[in-house]
């Protein structure tokens, strides 16, 4: 994604920069130094804010990818807690069943 914000940066950037050379009667970009480091400028800026896109999508992912971590981790917990419960009834029969036959003799 932040290469796609790249590319759309810099085709406004030489848009308005040839707008401008245009406007001017100039037949050329950057001819003059003023335009050199507004250029500089733009693209310092351009990446930047690529910078700072790389650095948001990368927290994004390592914060979805802890999300599933934990929903695993939940979900195993879950399962533990019915298999438990499961034993619980399992042995509390077993315990009534033991009952009935310790009277029984």
């Amino acid at each position: 994604m932040p290469k796609v914000y790249n590319i759309l940066l810099l085709l406004l950037l030489f848009s308005q920069n040839t707008a401008y050379a245009y406007s001017k009667n100039h037949y050329g970009f950057f001819e003059t130094y003023t335009q050199r480091i507004e250029v500089l400028f733009y693209v310092i800026i351009v990446l930047f804010i690529s910078y700072l896109l790389s650095i948001k999508s990368k927290v994004l992912k390592e914060h979805d990818e802890a999300l599933e971590n934990i929903s695993k981790y939940c979900l195993n917990m879950y399962s533990m807690l019915k298999n438990l419960e499961d034993e619980n009834k399992r042995l509390k029969e077993d315990i009534k069943q033991l009952k009935g036959t310790s009277k029984n003799e």
